[in-house]
């Protein structure tokens, strides 16, 4: 059973790419193509910036719509013109739990410009003993 499960993965894998599809396609909003789909994430980011007004981290932001453009194999210059027009379709939507969600996001990103996460202590050394 999970090695027919395991080999339907992999023939999945091996086919869709080439066939010029995404294997996260089945995961998009019927008729959205995988640009579309990466556009509406970076978009949401751009909304973040200009109607929430979050300052985002320019490098970390940066690498993170790399990593978008190479997870949904699309260009990084395609995905950000993409990402002009999905914001602009998704503003008269923003709201403030909108923005208040995008903020954590960011933070959970490390794109959020400033932001220094909690530090995590270890348990004290007495908690660990029984």
């Amino acid at each position: 059973m999970r090695l027919g499960l395991l080999v339907s993965v992999l023939i999945a894998i091996s086919i869709l790419p080439a066939q010029g599809q995404s294997i996260l396609s089945p995961l998009n909003p019927p008729g959205w193509s995988d640009l579309r789909v990466a556009g509406g994430h970076v978009g949401y980011w751009i909304n973040g910036q200009r109607l929430c007004d979050i300052q985002y981290d320019p490098v970390a932001l940066e690498a993170q719509i790399q990593q978008t453009a190479m997870i949904y194999e699309v260009s990084v210059a395609a995905i950000k013109r993409e990402a002009q027009l999905r914001a602009d379709e998704f503003a008269p939507h923003v709201t403030s739990t909108t923005c208040h969600q995008a903020r954590e996001q960011a933070k959970r990103l490390g794109i959020l410009s400033g932001y220094k996460p909690p530090r995590e202590f270890p348990p004290a050394p007495e908690s660990l003993s029984n």
